[in-house]
């Protein structure tokens, strides 16, 4: 059972940095491109803003980097998720996603690329708790469980603590 947990866990990296890969060529050809034809800064930068193209390609390559970040402190912090936590973040998400998409429809005038990443940034760092809830009371629950456990779920909390200071007080930072 060990063996296609991390089988599937390879094949989902394989196609992560798959899709980071070409992103990331993109990206790179969609800036050689605006610096190569304009040949100054702010006419490039101009360029990759107002380019609908250009603008997509980056916003793409930010997708691709979160990705990234979560998979990072999932394999980090908490290792292979079971079957129950992801189903758990399946349900949770599905529901998130469906409210902020109703808050898009009402607020849609008010809304602009910079609140699309801040609510992304934010349904991922909810998930990240529902993740750390539901872990911690599998451990409580679990007679038997390595002093490794411990210390990668008290890190992982630790983790989550700066990350909420960071957004609750950006000035310290």
């Amino acid at each position: 059972m060990a063996d296609i947990f991390t089988v599937t866990g390879f094949i989902e990296m394989m196609k992560l940095q798959t899709y980071a890969g070409f992103s990331f060529i993109a990206t790179i050809a969609a800036i050689y491109h605006a610096f190569h034809s304009r040949e100054q800064f702010y006419p490039s930068m101009v360029y990759l803003s107002t380019s609908k193209i250009s603008f997509v390609l980056l916003l793409n390559m930010g997708l691709a980097i979160m990705c990234i970040m979560w998979q990072l402190v999932e394999r980090l912090f908490l290792g292979t998720l079971r079957e129950a936590e992801v189903e758990m973040l399946n349900e949770q998400a599905w529901r998130e996603v469906m409210e902020i998409l109703f808050a898009i429809t009402i607020f849609r005038q008010d809304f602009y690329v910079t609140a699309l990443a801040m609510v992304t940034a934010l349904l991922l760092i909810k998930a990240l708790h529902w993740l750390a809830q539901k872990r911690v009371k599998y451990i409580e629950t679990t007679p038997s469980v390595s002093l490794m456990s411990h210390i990668r779920m008290v890190s992982f909390l630790a983790f989550l603590f700066v990350v909420d200071c960071f957004f609750f007080f950006p000035q310290l930072f």
